[in-house]
């Protein structure tokens, strides 16, 4: 654990540094999915973990009233900058009154958070019957040169599989909400996606990666020297200005006890 705990604190301060790409190459995530989240009509939202304001921006953008919370400065510039609402905290000590927002949403980052401290606080936050919505965009290595990207820069699969891929993933969750007993009801469902690339966005996007950030710089230097390679030689990259991600989005969502 003590190990694990380690590598995660060290993708984290990585990750941290790398803000302005970020912000630059991340993906959004499906408005149908924004919606089924958060529901309606107008909620009160809590982004946990916003960064800069990827999904605090399209809650906002569908009527919600949203504020976003993150802890690195670098990464809440961003979402100033976007003119949306933030708060500088963590997930496990939030500044906010019992019972005061109507969703809390996080969106690839609840791996981040200490649960058994940031499971407490988002209860705390929500009336009985208030939702946790949580997603996560996963590369979809169904399609040939996205498999031949993660062979470059490691599985996204594999990496879940330590939950027991997308069915683990959602039973890692569920254990999470409501083995405590705060919440019930864990729903999931699975999205389609696509983001717009070009092979400088490509290499952006993996440069962002924590896991890929955290390597040795020659290790690092090599990964996305294979990725360039990838975007001029693979047959289905080569020669085009831009290209497609797929993703499959999964989103969660429950009910506070």
């Amino acid at each position: 654990m003590t190990d694990a705990r380690t590598d995660l604190d060290a993708r984290r301060a990585s990750f941290l540094s790398k803000a302005d790409e970020y912000e630059r190459y991340r993906p959004g995530y499906p408005a149908e999915a924004v919606r089924w989240l958060v529901g309606s009509p107008t909620q009160r939202v809590l982004d946990l973990g916003c960064g800069p304001g990827k999904l605090t921006a399209q809650i906002s953008e569908v009527g919600h009233d949203v504020v976003g919370v993150d802890p690195s400065l670098a990464m809440l510039q961003g979402a100033r900058r976007k003119g949306l609402l933030v708060v500088r905290a963590t997930a496990e000590r939030l500044p906010f009154r019992d019972s005061s927002v109507d969703v809390v949403t996080a969106a690839t980052a609840f791996h981040w958070f200490d649960v058994e401290r940031a499971v407490p606080e988002m209860r705390r936050l929500l009336p009985s019957g208030g939702k946790v919505g949580l997603v996560t965009n996963m590369r979809d290595e169904s399609v040939p040169w996205v498999k031949a990207l993660s062979e470059i820069i490691g599985s996204e699969a594999a990496m879940a599989v330590t939950l027991g891929g997308a069915e683990g993933m959602e039973a890692e969750f569920v254990t999470k909400l409501e083995g405590g007993g705060l919440f019930t009801d864990t729903e999931r469902r699975v999205f389609d996606y696509q983001q717009e690339l070009t092979a400088e966005g490509l290499l952006g996007l993996v440069r962002s990666r924590s896991y890929i950030a955290i390597l040795p710089d020659k290790e690092r230097e090599e990964r996305l020297a294979q990725v360039a390679t990838l975007c001029r030689e693979h047959p289905d990259l080569q020669a085009r200005e831009t290209f497609v991600m797929p993703y499959k989005t999964y989103g969660f969502r429950a009910l506070a006890q």
